[in-house]
């Protein structure tokens, strides 16, 4: 039987998140596969892949899964306009104005709601909080 390796995901360890081990070739630290489940997404970050409920999966642009995996990961709290523009803004070749990174996150966010409602995930799901930034609506904010 091929040995269980399990990649450590980014957070806590009393987090919401599950952890998916899949069997490997036996060289420990080649072909490492992991995925991500928080309540009813899944996302795939080698395939920048994602299902919700048990969706077919949906694969996204890299600047549209960064956006979502920082969401998805800060568990329910706020990230910033500032932050989520340094996630993405090495995905883009024109450099931007300070005074246009709020326009460039908030187009940003936009558009990868567009993407997850061709999924069935609802546009109240990415939440924002006016004059800080943008999260994860998660069971517990319910």
């Amino acid at each position: 039987m091929a040995p269980r390796y399990e990649w450590p995901l980014r957070g806590s360890s009393d987090s919401a998140f599950s952890r998916e081990t899949l069997p490997l070739d036996p060289i420990p630290n080649e072909n490492i596969y992991y995925l991500i489940e928080f309540e009813d997404i899944r996302l795939d970050p080698d395939s920048r892949s994602i299902s919700w409920q048990g969706s077919p999966p949906l694969i996204l642009s890299e600047s549209n899964y960064t956006t979502l995996e920082g969401l998805v990961l800060a568990e329910g709290k706020v990230k910033t306009y500032v932050e989520i523009f340094m996630e993405i803004k090495k995905f883009f070749r024109k450099k931007f104005a300070s005074s246009q990174e709020l326009t460039r996150v908030q187009a940003q966010i936009r558009q990868l709601r567009q993407e997850l409602a061709k999924i069935g995930v609802p546009a109240d799901q990415i939440q924002i909080r006016h004059g800080a930034g943008y999260f994860w609506k998660t069971r517990d904010l319910n």
